[in-house]
């Protein structure tokens, strides 16, 4: 099993938070979604609600570089941080 860090897009200090939410390996990521697993990134590490760190998860999922994924997936980032940030207003 090919351990995160060694994904596309995703490094040690990515490698090191995905683990501490168990994602340990891209069988992980796989097997949970690049939805699911950001939704589970940012509800530990809040300062990771951004695009980047959304492109990242889906390139390392698809196994291509964040700057080559696809318009819908830019989309649905973009509406998914606008509300999760939403939420995130009405808790205050």
């Amino acid at each position: 099993m090919k351990p995160i860090e060694e994904l596309k897009n995703l490094g040690p200090k990515t490698g090191a938070e995905l683990r501490q939410i168990g994602i340990e390996t891209a069988d992980d990521l796989l097997s949970l979604g690049y939805r699911k697993a950001f939704l589970k990134w940012v509800s530990i590490f809040p300062e990771r609600v951004h695009l980047m760190a959304w492109y990242a998860l889906v390139g390392a999922e698809l196994n291509i570089s964040y700057s080559k994924i696809s318009e819908d997936h830019r989309e649905e980032g973009r509406k998914l941080l606008f509300e999760i940030r939403r939420r995130r207003k009405k808790k205050k």
